[in-house]
């Protein structure tokens, strides 16, 4: 692995600082992916990068090193991937992550314009044989260097090597332009807005065959003939806004589906303000994007929806009116922790304590000290009041008051973490050996194995709310599984199932406004007042004012995993 050393001294010249010396191979791994998984790619390569160099030849390196690339591909950083993709071809060739490495190099050899070299690297990971999510990706990344570069300056030869499903898709010249429309077969049409190319091609992909899906088993059932006019985002906020104002301006479209995420739906839903054209984003999460403009909706569950849902169960169906927060610092901490504090408090409660801490920590004693003094201090101020009399604040916590309470335990009536599972099962423990009683409300982070079985007893009867996730038992998804698995080859997730109901919605509500005066004003209408639809997603009930989904599920954490309780 004398190779493999000389490689990761490239990293240090790239200017990352070490930060960590780590010992186990999963261990780091486990570590490396929550960081990735976070969007901390430079953190994801210093603690990949530390450990390989203490530990060259530890077999560790087999998974380490495609997270690492991976991360590299994520920065848009290309300059170490072909050393990368080399090392990892000549010690792992019959690796099960082989496939991937391939396409991880290819992707970065073609955003350098290396056409070629790409080709053959995408090449090698369909021989080696790839998920049907990378499969679709590479072909549609060939789709992409076919229409960008029609005449590859390549040699017969050099393209008789890659693989025939590459050699027929680049002399297919039948090959259907995305933004083209049927205007000549359709009665109307709707705008999607979707990344096919970029760092989340694979989810822009679910969402457009959800999509498809929806609009062609609509115009087989009615006489009204629809036809989607799609327009490739890049998961770039410029593009976004060059793409959508080309569906307002040039294709005038009565209706929009998408964007995808958060960041380029606010700016495709801000330059909605004041038109007639309606927006229905199936996947973004964040709070008030659809309260930009009443032709605004969002599918998807947001952060604060959660929030506000699990603050409602507590005080209504647990009596629950004193509450701590105990949140990470990131945007979806501050979001989350908003919004539950606004809902408690429009409903009586009172929020007496909120904490932050950063993401990913092992030993939050001097948090809780001080969480466990706040409440020893409003425990005796509600004595001293119960006392009457000449009643004073109780305001700080005296050396007799600690000695005397320092093996009692206090109660902090419910505390709200909106974290991860990793977080909580570091946290809650910690918690319950601070001597602090708590009802815990949670979010979807929590979510995982690691709350339902490795940490189960600390946080035993904790309420979440989260996205319901559909399954077999779910009346509705079984046949959107079973065409969406007819047609495309792969099974669906939540995120195929968001854009096939949206696909859907906006296709029933256009066959009813239909073409008269106003009607898109009567479309936006239409979606307004959708209550309690049964979608592939999940049920889905727009706020008549906010106009987001308002459906998140109530969970009860059990010995037997998280139970539906609302």
């Amino acid at each position: 692995m004398g190779r493999l050393r000389n490689i990761l001294g490239i990293l240090l010249v790239i200017g990352i600082v070490s930060s960590l010396v780590a010992q186990d191979a999963n261990e780091v791994f486990s570590r490396a992916r929550r960081n990735y998984r976070a969007g901390r790619y430079d953190s994801t390569i210093v603690v990949i990068r530390d450990f390989l160099l203490a530990h060259s030849k530890d077999p560790g390196a087999e998974y380490l090193i495609p997270l690492v690339m991976e991360a590299f591909v994520r920065k848009d950083d290309f300059a170490p991937m072909a050393n990368l993709y080399d090392l990892y071809r000549d010690k792992f060739p019959a690796s099960s992550y082989m496939p991937r490495v391939s396409y991880l190099y290819g992707y970065s050899q073609a955003r350098q314009g290396l056409l070629l070299p790409a080709l053959a690297a995408y090449s090698a990971a369909l021989t080696g044989g790839v998920s049907g999510d990378l499969d679709s990706l590479i072909m549609a990344s060939v789709a992409v260097i076919r229409r960008n570069a029609p005449g590859l300056n390549a040699a017969p030869n050099d393209l008789s090597k890659l693989h025939p499903r590459i050699r027929a898709a680049l002399a297919d010249d039948s090959a259907p332009d995305l933004a083209a429309m049927d205007r000549g077969s359709a009665d109307a049409f709707v705008g999607l807005l979707v990344p096919l190319t970029g760092d989340d091609t694979d989810a822009g992909k679910r969402v457009l065959q959800g999509v498809e899906l929806a609009i062609d088993k609509h115009n087989a059932a009615h006489r009204t003939r629809l036809s989607l006019c799609i327009r490739d985002t890049k998961g770039s906020l410029i593009e976004t806004a060059r793409q959508t104002k080309e569906l307002l301006e040039h294709d005038r479209m009565p209706a929009i589906i998408g964007p995808i995420l958060s960041p380029t739906a606010t700016v495709a839903a801000g330059m909605l303000i004041g038109k007639e054209t309606v927006m229905l984003t199936p996947t973004a999460t964040d709070d008030g994007i659809a309260s930009l403009g009443p032709n605004i909706f969002q599918l998807n569950i947001t952060l604060g929806v959660l929030a506000r849902s699990v603050a409602r169960y507590a005080l209504e169906n647990l009596t629950i009116h004193e509450f701590v927060i105990m949140a990470p610092r990131t945007a979806v901490g501050g979001a989350m922790s908003a919004a539950f504090r606004d809902e408690v408090t429009k409903y009586g409660g009172t929020v007496y304590d909120e904490e932050s801490y950063e993401e990913g920590g092992s030993d939050y004693t001097p948090l809780l000290v001080n969480l466990r003094k706040k409440l020893l201090i409003r425990t005796l101020d509600q004595r001293a009041k119960d006392r009457g009399g000449n009643y004073r604040p109780v305001r700080y916590l005296s050396s007799a008051d600690s000695v005397c309470w320092a093996d009692s335990t206090v109660s902090a009536g419910a505390i709200f973490l909106p974290s991860d599972a990793e977080d909580v099962t570091t946290l809650a423990p910690q918690i319950v050996f601070n001597r602090i009683r708590a009802q815990f409300l949670g979010s979807s982070g929590w979510r995982s194995a690691k709350t339902t079985v490795d940490e189960n007893r600390y946080i035993r009867d904790a309420i979440i709310s989260a996205p319901f996730e559909p399954n077999a038992s779910w009346r509705t998804w079984p046949d959107f599984a079973s065409d969406y698995a007819a047609r495309f080859r792969e099974e669906p997730d939540r995120v195929a199932a968001l854009g096939y109901d949206a696909g859907t919605l906006i296709a029933a509500a256009i066959d009813s406004a239909g073409k008269s005066p106003g009607s898109n004003f009567r479309l936006q209408d239409l979606l307004s007042k959708t209550r309690q639809f049964e979608g592939a997603s999940g049920l889905i009930s727009f706020d008549p004012k906010e106009r987001a989904n308002t459906e998140a599920a109530i969970f009860k954490l059990t010995p037997a995993g998280f139970v539906r309780v609302q």
